[in-house]
């Protein structure tokens, strides 16, 4: 005899982004379990490939996952984990005054969509014949890095030219309009070299002005009773 096959319920929200609608489904035990041990292997590459599975098998549209801007996949990724284990988790917070650790429940639909105080261009002008367009880094390009550098402090500022490069999108010199897979990775970084540093500026402000997801979970101490501003972000989060 054949066992039944599970019908999995299907739900839809909008990116806040992309502002495009997405039907997707609570993730299975299986894609939890291994969620879960890409989690406590603390790999940020093989963690953060993981959830790009997860979220992939997750979604019923022909999208593709790895184009989203970071806040719509960490958008998309609350969702699904609200739906898959609860609107809800309690979490140990040590108290900023005393250290007394509080059990603190955080509620994931208070999240909220924080937009940046500043909008700038994504075109970027280096002189009268060479503009760029830039783009936000996606999580691949972040996976990516990690894995090349890791955690070696030497490392860092190489890691932050690499990103760099990753988020120039486009090349437009007079008429020709080229694209970062016309140019290899070094041939973008020596480019990045010889930039002056207003440029690498812009390049940089236009990246920490972004909008970003995040949850505000402020509380008061149970032993002292100060009030500790608290807000949870980042992917790596909102899976407790």
């Amino acid at each position: 005899m054949n066992l039944p096959t599970i019908e999995t319920p299907q739900y839809t929200c909008m990116l806040p982004i992309a502002q495009k609608e997405i039907t997707y489904r609570p993730f299975l035990v299986g894609e939890q379990k291994s969620l879960l041990i890409s989690q406590e292997a603390e790999n940020v590459h093989n963690s953060i490939k993981e959830i790009l599975r997860l979220i992939t098998a997750c979604t019923m549209d022909s999208i593709d996952i790895n184009r989203l801007s970071p806040t719509d996949l960490e958008f998309l990724f609350l969702q699904i984990r609200i739906i898959s284990v609860g609107e809800t988790s309690e979490v140990g917070i040590n108290c900023e005054e005393c250290g007394e650790e509080n059990i603190v429940t955080i509620n994931y639909l208070n999240h909220e969509v924080l937009q940046p105080s500043e909008i700038v261009d994504k075109i970027l002008k280096i002189n009268d014949q060479i503009s760029l367009e830039l783009r936000v880094p996606h999580l691949l390009d972040i996976a990516d890095i990690s894995k090349k550098h890791g955690d070696n402090p030497e490392d860092s500022t190489q890691a932050t030219f690499d990103m760099l490069t990753r988020c120039i999108d486009k090349i437009m010199h007079e008429d020709e309009v080229l694209t970062r897979d016309d140019f290899s990775e070094e041939d973008l970084n020596k480019f990045v070299e010889g930039m002056t540093i207003d440029m690498l500026e812009s390049m940089m402000k236009f990246i920490e002005n972004q909008p970003s997801l995040v949850i505000p979970n402020d509380f008061n101490c149970k032993k002292c009773e100060a009030n500790n501003p608290n807000i949870i972000a980042g992917m790596e989060n909102f899976f407790v």
